[in-house]
């Protein structure tokens, strides 16, 4: 069990730009598509009248794809075999992903009306919501473990995601190639970080490990 109070936020970055190097072609591929497919729906939609329906398959699209660069994420640190494909086998998971993603949406916005940092702490206790879904976690059960699994680790998780927000705008000042590099190193060290968490969590309750 991780005896740690802190988040290994230097290995998880390292490890991200390790494994990005070792799987370049590939995730930059992932990093492609998952950014042009929502942004061609949405540019469908803009160009048709009533085009709630486009909205609501760009939505369960960017869910869809959000679960894949998970998985894609989750394997490479596994050294599992990994391809393309793997971006889009997680249909069986993304009617659930979905009723997840639409209530922490809510308990966010509820949060973000009471004076803004209670949104921002809920969005960061629950970031790790479509990992828990991936391992076949209802949306509600998914939920929960994300809250439990960050319990005090809020301002760890605050730190993390100031040093992503770094990443990224290093990426968009080199030429925005560098979001290329960026977001899938960024992707890999927020799984690194889940895995974590998930062990120090699983250590702690052994029944959730069973769950």
């Amino acid at each position: 069990m991780p005896t740690t109070d802190s988040l290994p936020m230097g290995e998880a970055f390292s490890t991200g730009f390790n494994k990005f190097k070792e799987n370049a072609l590939l995730l930059i591929a992932v990093t492609v598509i998952a950014g042009a497919l929502p942004a061609f729906v949405t540019r469908v939609g803009q160009h048709i009248h009533d085009s709630w329906l486009l909205d609501v398959a760009g939505w369960a699209v960017t869910v869809t794809l959000e679960l894949g660069v998970i998985s894609i994420a989750i394997r490479i640190l596994n050294e599992d075999r990994v391809e393309l494909a793997n971006l889009f086998d997680v249909f069986p998971r993304v009617p659930f992903a979905i009723v997840a993603s639409f209530v922490a949406s809510i308990a966010v916005a509820f949060g973000l009306l009471l004076l803004l940092v209670p949104g921002i702490i809920v969005a960061l206790r629950l970031q790790f919501v479509g990992y828990a879904i991936l391992e076949g976690h209802g949306p509600i059960e998914s939920i929960q473990r994300s809250w439990e699994m960050t319990r005090g680790f809020g301002l760890d998780l605050f730190l993390l995601a100031l040093l992503m927000l770094a990443v990224f705008v290093l990426g968009v000042i080199c030429l925005l190639v560098g979001t290329l590099v960026a977001l899938p190193v960024m992707a890999i060290a927020q799984a690194f970080v889940y895995r974590f968490l998930k062990a120090r969590y699983e250590a702690r309750y052994p029944a959730a490990a069973q769950a």
